[in-house]
């Protein structure tokens, strides 16, 4: 096995001590049904820490089961808003992309973990991911990145009292003096680990052990190495630690073979390569097969070496390496010589049995069995690769006609969509040429009388009063149909940033304080605590003004508009504005969740040509945001624009 792997293979194994313990399964699972019998048992912290202490105890038994209750506990602890038991399960997903070999995975989810994990102010949870972070780094080699992981776990838990802990960085520390080939060192670093164990035949001295007969290996020691490596594998049985198992034989495998002792070796092997199978190890089963196919070479068992060394290419990470195809043919070659020196001995005792004057005749019919065989295996291959050359072409084919497939559908959709949405355009310019018109023309006319004085006083001023609210209305419109217009054309950019949406909606529901009281129309803002989002602030403006602006339309005197806001999840705020006013029927719902433009009139006649929704579905899908309507005839609606959740602004 190559040294970083082993070293890794290592780091996985303490993680089983430093987590959970198989023995704990069928406690904590009491545990945990004892507590479901609560009704309100998901908003129960204590309840999401034993769930992850329960997908822990599989680490070293079962992957899945492990996956299975870290996403759990993350999903319930996202939903209460618990933080620290994000950041919990988020590590518990770390150890088992760790176990199944998935390293992108296992970073990003240790990164996540630690982030949450110092949003919720947990030291000792922050230094155990650093030190998950560094057996990261000590896998790929980077010493120095991961020496830099430990340390800075050393110095979370400088004064914290748990010695198990800094018995595992030592542990970590002395793998990084094993890379740099310092192995008296490490052999130092891991006799501090066992005397800062709290128990000395426990979890930590089974690990320790390991590590120190693996150092004992690389230093030649193998007999001694081998007595470690066997107290270990007695307490890993005891206690159905599968992993350990697994870790210990592979290890054991490597003393015997130092020690000559090659069919011993492989058995080792071989167990620890099926418990590798069950736990869905690859990195384990890549080293150990490639192992058993050195091992079985030098016992000159040709065929099973060749067997394993085409596992391991099955499960290496690069299936293009030199060394290993030189390998696979070199055995190959050797497996066929042996193959061929069998027959000739064969035919040679045979020969020796048969009489002189049958020879030549014996060697005729050799040639042409050799003759046929050759041309009936070029046949054979012939036939195969011209069978492989159609199968190829039909996939590529039939792969071809689905592409073509979808993208004829997507033209088709696109098509349509272009020719529903040309004839709302139209209707809507033909709305707002009428809109438009409408009040000019009764300004025009207006001051026609006016120039004649044709009015009284009072008359004068009752037309004013209703021209001024056309003429609002009219200026409104105007600017909706500016702002559409500039996003159509491409006019306007979108400019995200973090900023306070509470902020904009206090402006807001001062700006139309004054024309609900006019209608008679409670304007509430029930808004508690901070929302910052990541949005454009000046399209969430436009996005707000309208919807407030549409429920002030159909709202009766007495009425009331409320501006609501929640975190809807980890990564998404929800801001909402409920009316009571006159809702929407079915149909007309319908059509403006589709993003049609319906013209409607308010409460008190106020037109509107449905030009501010559309806005409205433009300006929150350039800020990929989502709206969500809900509306019910003489009840009222309520329109919910959900946003990306932003850093807080004094982060």
């Amino acid at each position: 096995m190559r040294l970083a792997t082993i070293l890794f293979c290592l780091a996985v194994c303490v993680c089983t001590i430093s987590h959970g313990q198989p023995a704990h399964i069928g406690s904590d699972e009491g545990i945990l049904r004892n507590k479901e019998k609560n009704p309100d048992v998901e908003k129960d912290t204590g309840y999401i820490n034993r769930m992850v202490v329960l997908s822990s105890d599989f680490y070293g038994t079962s992957a899945d089961s492990l996956l299975f209750y870290a996403q759990k506990a993350f999903a319930l602890s996202a939903k209460i808003n618990y933080i620290r038991g994000e950041a919990l399960a988020m590590r518990s997903k770390g150890d088992y992309y760790t176990l199944v070999g998935d390293l992108s995975e296992m970073l990003s989810s240790y990164q996540q973990a630690l982030t949450l994990a110092e949003r919720a102010g947990d030291t000792f949870l922050s230094a155990k991911v650093h030190r998950n972070l560094g057996q990261y780094y000590l896998n790929g080699n980077r010493t120095d990145d991961a020496l830099a992981q430990f340390l800075k776990a050393f110095q979370l838990v400088e004064h914290y009292p748990d010695s198990n802990f800094k018995a595992y960085l030592e542990v970590d520390m002395a793998a990084i003096y094993i890379l740099r080939d310092q192995y008296d060192s490490a052999m130092l670093r891991y006799q501090k680990a066992m005397d800062l164990a709290n128990d000395p035949n426990g979890y930590i001295a089974a690990f320790v052990r390991n590590d120190m007969g693996y150092t004992l290996v690389l230093m030649k020691q193998y007999e001694k190495a081998r007595e470690y490596h066997l107290v270990s594998l007695d307490y890993y049985k005891h206690t159905s630690d599968r992993l350990g198992q697994m870790n210990t034989l592979l290890m054991l495998g490597d003393a015997c073979a130092g020690l000559g002792q090659t069919q011993q070796a492989i058995a080792y092997n071989l167990q620890g390569l099926a418990l590798a199978k069950t736990l869905q190890n690859k990195q384990s089963i890549t080293d150990a097969s490639e192992q058993l196919s050195a091992w079985y070479a030098k016992e000159g068992d040709y065929k099973s070496s060749l067997q394993y060394l085409k596992m391991n290419k099955l499960y290496a990470d690069s299936l293009s390496n030199e060394s290993t195809r030189e390998k696979e043919y070199e055995l190959e070659t050797k497996f066929a010589y042996t193959r061929k020196e069998d027959s000739a001995k064969i035919v040679r005792a045979r020969e020796s049995l048969i009489a002189e004057q049958k020879i030549e005749r014996l060697k005729l019919q050799a040639g042409v069995a050799v003759l046929v065989s050759v041309l009936l295996g070029i046949l054979v291959l012939v036939l195969f690769y011209n069978r492989k050359v159609k199968q190829e072409s039909n996939r590529i084919l039939a792969t071809k006609n689905q592409e073509i497939s979808l993208q004829k559908a997507a033209i088709e959709d696109h098509a349509e969509r272009l020719r529903l949405s040309n004839r709302d355009k139209d209707r809507l310019f033909s709305i707002i040429a009428h809109d438009l018109n409408g009040p000019l023309g009764s300004l025009k006319s207006l001051l026609d009388l006016l120039k004649e004085n044709e009015l009284t006083e009072e008359e004068a001023a009752d037309i004013l009063r209703h021209l001024s609210v056309d003429v609002n209305s009219t200026s409104e419109l105007v600017q909706n149909l500016l702002y559409w217009a500039r996003s159509q054309l491409g006019g306007i950019v979108v400019k995200p940033r973090v900023f306070e949406m509470t902020e904009v909606l206090e402006e807001i529901v001062h700006l139309f304080t004054r024309q609900a009281s006019a209608k008679g129309i409670h304007l509430v803002s029930d808004i508690k605590g901070s929302f910052p989002v990541y949005a454009d602030s000046n399209m969430m403006q436009v996005v707000f003004r309208n919807l407030v602006s549409n429920a002030l339309k159909f709202c009766h005197k007495g009425d009331t508009i409320t501006i609501t806001a929640r975190r809807k999840s980890a990564t998404i705020d929800e801001f909402c504005v409920t009316d009571t006013g006159t809702g929407m029927t079915a149909d007309v719902l319908a059509k403006v969740r589709n993003g049609e433009s319906v013209t409607t009139f308010g409460t008190a006649s106020e037109k509107g040509t449905g030009l501010g929704l559309l806005l409205c579905w433009d300006f929150i899908e350039k800020n990929a945001g989502t709206m969500h309507i809900d509306s019910e005839e003489g009840k009222g609606s309520c329109f919910c624009v959900s946003l990306n959740h932003g850093t807080p602004l004094d982060a």
